[in-house]
């Protein structure tokens, strides 16, 4: 004789469990990365869990690992050896470098292992000092650096995804108010309120499609606002050598631009170095006046004055701006250094804060959710009443369940 032995699959399980598990991994981040993931040292994380400090709203992002040459900046680079790589043939190599980082919002986020933690990857915007700006990269970035550098910083871009309606769908129905208007419909409709069902029935369904279009409305609008006016190419300054036609994708911080003396619209936050520039802010900040841009101060001898977009926005120009005209002084260019690309412009975190708005928190919302609170704790000693009167009588459990969930 022999024993047959049947094992259940967690994928097995889901369709008996009609998806609350999925549901309840979606509305609980906490409780799906405790199911899945184990706690480690934060150098080891392949899985972490963000939770905002004002509104404590929760997030999960994957930790990726690349593979770097040597001249990747150090700080940023960790030994395969040292990191939790699980692939053993790495340890082989003790000069083979990874570096880790992960994406939150569109802004990335690298391992510093020189204060052995996550933090956002900077440009020239901050700690650099204007003497650095000045002196080092008034030729540009060297040819060399330049593809670690791109690596470190990625893609000068601003990419605005529009989703696809089933997405929206999908992500609209599994909101919790329409996972409540499902179990409204089917709770009246197997008590034979057809009609009642319906009407709940017919009206979420209009709220979905209302909702569904003003999303994807604004995802195209934004989509379209964010392509519109931008200039593909630029010159660049590399080893101190005029290289035109370079994508503007390709740009890092440290790049020295060459404006044009036509104009051009700016792909990036860049800092005058020398001649002067009319431009046009109206896309930050409404107002259709030109202004003028001066190149940045020369200091005196051992000043360790920093560089701040926002101390000297005399002389940046911002991304999203049009460059009206340039001048300069005899033969000389006009040469601007990139500070901040792609979503760390001003441009990049003006549509972030479209994207991802501050929440807001209402006092309404909290007393609405109190007296909800209060709502479910009477209609739940209804319910154990409802209960117990129903077992009392000798009921049926099906009618049992339909009333006790009715009171719910």
């Amino acid at each position: 004789a022999t024993t047959e032995i049947y094992t259940l699959s967690l994928h097995d399980a889901l369709p008996i469990l009609l998806g609350l598990p999925y549901l309840v991994a979606k509305w609980k981040p906490r409780w799906r990365l405790a199911a899945t993931c184990s706690t480690c040292q934060l150098w080891q994380a392949d899985t972490l869990l963000i939770i905002h400090r004002e509104s404590q709203d929760v997030y999960i992002v994957v930790v990726k690992s690349e593979s770097v040459g040597p001249d990747f900046p150090e700080k940023y680079s960790v030994c395969s050896s040292t990191s939790l790589s699980r692939d053993t043939s790495s340890l082989l190599d003790e000069n083979l470098r990874e570096f880790r980082y992960f994406l939150h919002k569109h802004i990335r986020y690298g391992w510093n292992s020189e204060t052995s933690c996550f933090e956002r990857i900077l440009g020239l915007d901050q700690g650099t000092a204007i003497h650095t700006i000045l002196t080092e990269y008034s030729g540009g970035v060297p040819t060399g650096k330049f593809p670690s550098l791109l690596h470190l910083h990625g893609k000068n871009s601003i990419e605005v995804s529009i989703p696809s309606y089933i997405s929206l769908l999908v992500e609209e129905v599994l909101h919790p108010f329409y996972i409540f208007q499902l179990c409204s419909i089917t709770l009246w409709s197997l008590d034979n309120y057809f009609y009642y069902a319906g009407c709940i029935l017919i009206i979420s369904l209009i709220s979905v499609a209302v909702s569904l279009y003003e999303t994807r409305r604004q995802a195209e609008s934004l989509h379209d606002m964010v392509a519109a006016g931008s200039d593909r190419t630029c010159t660049v300054l590399r080893n101190g050598a005029a290289l035109p036609d370079i994508d503007c994708s390709a740009l890092v911080p440290g790049d020295a631009l060459v404006l044009p003396r036509g104009g051009c619209t700016m792909n990036c936050d860049a800092v005058l170095l020398t001649g002067a520039a009319i431009v046009n802010e109206a896309m930050l900040t409404g107002e259709s006046v030109p202004v003028t841009k001066s190149a940045l101060p020369r200091l005196e001898d051992g000043s360790d004055e920093t560089f701040n977009p926002e101390t000297h926005k005399r002389h940046t120009i911002f991304a999203g701006t049009q460059v009206i005209q340039t001048r300069f002084y005899g033969d000389q260019e006009v040469v601007a250094v990139v500070v901040r690309t792609g979503f760390h412009t001003s441009k990049g975190e003006l549509i972030r804060s479209i994207l991802f708005p501050r929440p807001m928190d209402f006092q309404f919302y909290r007393d609405s959710v109190r007296f909800i609170m209060v709502l479910f704790s009477i209609a739940t000693v209804g319910m154990v009443y409802c209960v117990l009167l129903f077992i009392s009588r000798g009921a049926d459990l099906s009618m049992i369940l339909l009333r006790a969930l009715g009171i719910l």
